[in-house]
């Protein structure tokens, strides 16, 4: 993540921060006086109904907090994980690298919708480990590092606007929405393009987002149309960066764009029924789901290097698709799953021809263990695969690369392996 590491953007920080408490506490106002608070629908709300109502002149009026609620809502997340490996990698055999730490992340997020065809959404993210602080994590490049020397791992995680119901005249109600601004992309099982929420950080895009659900589509489709910079190199002169010496174009820059158009309801044959053990008649297919998708990175900074050692762009295209279903789930959630998906790739990887693939099946069952539908367990097997390169010589790049993948979720958390 970038730091912040000047005292202007940490003022930035302080000042953000300090908004969002004020907020918080002007919202919270009529508790924080020591006023009388409505009781919560629920359990409470039969006490409401006995109490004696207030007499007309001391019922408060509305104030302008309670307006700004319905506008503005306040989130947060405090997370702590501790970690032990042994060994914390395999590098150096012979040498003891086992390393535990405890990890914590903090967001702060707030969403402001003043009308019902626009809102802004902005998640401030603090990432750290207790006791590291500073320019770096080591010990050996900054034995001053504390929690008493920085606050260089604040950074804004997400912030974004968005435009919905776009062409409502035309189009219709919530079929045409625009993204704007750094957010998150999650497809499918989250195999090549996934937020990676187990990490400290996280992952997020700065981009555009155009999404179409035509209301009449069959399968209830929905497509996504996105443009994203991952990376720019620019000089210190506009934005911080290299200095002009340091990089020898500063025009080189890194862009992940797609299109992604998932059929979510997909019914194959509904008339093929069967009785489960309540006397309920359920289609032995269940709804299906299907994803067709396109991804294009444009790699353009030159770090990339080919099989003759010359070093170059990368122009790359993924093409894939994925299916996903359930057979014989009754009505408890009890039954059999699967899942399939395949991709190919082809390009140029610093002059080298991309010509590469993979592809993922799954099957699974899930059986409820008690009376409580909540409460089940899932057997399941994958088997995946991801084509290598056969010849290191041959001027074609064969090593199938997942892009963005949620990698611990199903290679674990070492990552010693991927699909890939």
């Amino acid at each position: 993540m970038r730091p912040w590491g000047n005292f202007h953007e940490g003022r930035r920080i302080i000042v953000a921060l300090g908004l969002a408490v004020g907020v918080w506490a002007w919202l919270a106002g009529p508790a924080l006086r020591g006023e009388e608070a409505k009781p919560p629908a629920g359990a409470d709300a039969a006490v409401q109904q006995v109490s004696p109502p207030a007499p007309a002149s001391q019922t408060p009026p509305a104030g302008v907090g309670a307006e700004v609620s319905k506008y503005l809502k306040l989130d947060g997340q405090l997370r702590f994980r501790y970690e032990l490996f042994d060994p914390f990698a395999y590098t150096t055999a012979g040498v003891d690298q086992a390393d535990d730490a405890v990890l914590m992340r903090t967001r702060l997020g707030a969403l402001f919708t003043p009308h019902r065809k626009v809102s802004a959404r902005i998640q401030l993210q603090d990432s750290r480990i207790w006791g590291e602080e500073g320019s770096s994590a080591t010990l050996a490049s900054n034995p001053s590092g504390s929690v008493t020397t920085s606050i260089d791992n604040v950074d804004i995680h997400q912030a974004y606007v968005d435009l919905n119901h776009i062409f409502e005249s035309y189009a219709g109600e919530d079929v045409v929405s625009l993204r704007v601004g750094r957010q998150e992309l999650s497809y499918g099982d989250q195999r090549i393009v996934s937020p990676l929420d187990w990490t400290n950080i996280g992952r997020a895009w700065d981009g555009g987002k155009l999404s179409v659900a035509p209301p009449d589509a069959p399968g209830k489709l929905k497509v996504d149309v996105f443009g994203t910079v991952i990376r720019d190199t620019v000089s210190s002169e506009t934005g911080g960066g290299p200095t002009a010496t340091a990089v020898s174009d500063l025009d080189a820059k890194q862009g992940f764009h797609g299109i992604y158009a998932a059929f979510q309801d997909v019914h194959i044959y509904d008339r093929w029924a069967w009785t489960d053990s309540s006397g309920k008649a359920l289609p032995v297919l269940g709804p299906h789901q299907l994803d067709l998708f396109a991804f294009y990175r444009d790699l353009s900074d030159g770090s990339f290097t080919a099989e003759d050692g010359n070093r170059g762009n990368v122009d790359e295209v993924t093409l894939g698709a994925r299916v996903a279903g359930k057979v014989l789930q009754d009505s408890r959630g009890q039954g059999f799953d699967y899942s399939g998906e395949a991709a190919w790739q082809g390009g140029r990887f610093a002059g080298d021809d991309i010509r590469a693939y993979g592809y993922v099946v799954t099957g699974g069952y899930t059986a409820a263990l008690s009376s409580l539908d909540a409460t089940k367990v899932r057997l399941g097997a994958e088997y995946d695969y991801g084509s290598g390169d056969s010849d290191p010589t041959d001027g074609d790049h064969e090593t199938f690369d997942p892009l963005f993948p949620f990698g611990h979720l199903y290679q674990g958390i070492q990552d010693t392996f991927s699909w890939k």
